[in-house]
């Protein structure tokens, strides 16, 4: 075969087939865990739940509470992930489908009277249980410390919340390991998608930073647990698995990421900065996206009032266009982003090792029920025995499909360059038997 006919017919499918790596390496997402969970409405903090309780004429003080609660659902743009749900306890089939925790509690009251309960949507019990004035729903909704976080991820910053424990000792201990991963960032010692699974515990002085990335910026944020303002928050936090009550004098430190969304915490003696650039701290939201959904990623959103979409935005354009902000920057792109996530993980354990190491030390996150949570914009479903129950339906089968669909473009691009590459090589062939003739 002469060798220029050999490089006429193989070179045709070669570069169909190098087109076709090109396009799978293209649909790859590489943009960091915590922007791309900032940049897709698809991460919108999903909804706590106000149940108002009531048997009868509601007072005219609570109808204008609920009057502000409904508000949130048609804010534009949408800024608050709180939904009412009224309930009339002498209507029938209703009461079945409440969630059980909350039933009980209502059992349990020695007087009924109308009252609000608060429901998290990873939580097994209400948040809270009471009277809701202008004031408490004020500081149920926001806090200076969720102002804080909003502000900070919208300028890229990686945000650690450190819930300060019993000991004062312990919390400083907490808060000079969080200024050492700080500075380690700061300095670009920390490159995203290549960290070092066996970091050394003091940094060597003569390292240079990584010049082909942006060095990441950490903000520590302290959260006192008396802290009158934040004490919904401290609730929310104590709430992302459903132990963490056993350890509630000691130190915590919850990583901040994506649309309000917080990490399982390391707890007390775990908080090292080994543990927290691990796998499922720092290196996890470094690392890049993958097209999976949200409630298959580690974590538990938290409830705020903040325009997500307008940070996202501030974000995109400080970071320029990369997978995921292109709506964002009025980009139109040709590769579907359904979600992100870390394939066959949908929680992690809380980083509760204590000195002893105990297992009776450490949080199981696999009994949160995250996937319990309710997308943003559903309405609890009225046909079904159990409001949790429908609703971990609902997202295991929006899951389903949105993993159907990958497989399925997968599938339809592999068929596509097999078949272009086999094309080429028949045409390689005639033309290269045309020649010998």
């Amino acid at each position: 075969m002469p060798h220029s006919v050999f490089k006429r017919w193989l070179s045709g499918p070669l570069c169909v087939i190098a087109l076709g790596a090109l396009g799978i390496s293209a649909m790859a997402c590489d943009t960091p865990v915590y922007r791309f969970s900032m940049y897709s409405d698809s991460w919108a903090p999903w909804p706590y739940a106000a149940f108002y309780l009531h048997s009868g004429e509601i007072p005219e003080a609570h109808a204008a509470i609920n009057r502000r609660l409904a508000s949130f659902e048609d804010e534009i743009p949408h800024r608050t992930n709180l939904v009412l749900h009224e309930v009339n306890t002498t209507e029938a089939g209703v009461w079945e489908q409440l969630p059980k925790t909350l039933r009980q509690e209502w059992e349990d009251l020695a007087e009924k009277g109308p009252r609000w309960f608060i429901m998290a949507p990873h939580a097994l019990r209400p948040l809270y249980s009471g009277n809701l004035d202008d004031a408490t729903l004020a500081s149920l909704i926001d806090s200076p410390v969720r102002q804080q976080i909003g502000k900070a991820q919208e300028q890229g910053k990686m945000v650690l919340l450190l819930l300060e424990g019993a000991a004062a000792d312990e919390n400083e201990a907490a808060a000079k390991v969080i200024a050492d991963v700080a500075k380690q960032a700061a300095d670009g010692l920390l490159a995203s998608n290549e960290l070092p699974l066996d970091l050394p515990k003091v940094p060597d002085p003569e390292a240079k930073p990584n010049l082909d990335t942006l060095s990441l910026e950490l903000q520590m944020i302290r959260v006192r647990r008396d802290d009158p303002a934040e004490r919904f928050l401290v609730q929310m936090l104590m709430a992302v698995e459903p132990d963490l009550d056993r350890f509630a004098d000691r130190a915590m430190v919850f990583l901040a990421y994506g649309r309000g969304r917080v990490l399982p915490p390391y707890i007390g003696a775990g908080i090292t900065a080994e543990n927290l650039i691990t796998e499922s701290g720092v290196q996890f939201l470094l690392g890049p996206c993958s097209c999976e959904i949200k409630g298959q990623n580690p974590g538990a959103d938290l409830l705020t009032s903040w325009d997500w979409r307008a940070s996202a935005m501030k974000l995109a354009e400080k970071f320029g266009e990369e997978e995921g902000n292109q709506d964002l920057l009025g980009i139109s792109s040709l590769v579907p982003t359904l979600s992100l996530g870390m394939p066959g993980e949908k929680s992690t354990p809380s980083q509760a090792v204590d000195a002893a190491g105990s297992d009776a030390e450490k949080s199981t996150s696999d009994k949160s029920l995250l996937a319990a949570a309710v997308p943003a914009g559903t309405n609890p479903p009225t046909d079904t025995s159990s409001y949790r129950e429908a609703a971990a339906g609902d997202v295991e089968r929006r899951d389903a499909d949105a993993n159907a669909l990958n497989r399925s473009m997968s599938l339809y691009l592999g068929i596509g360059i097999a078949a272009a590459a086999l094309i080429m090589v028949v045409f390689g062939l005639i033309a290269w038997r045309g020649k010998a003739v």
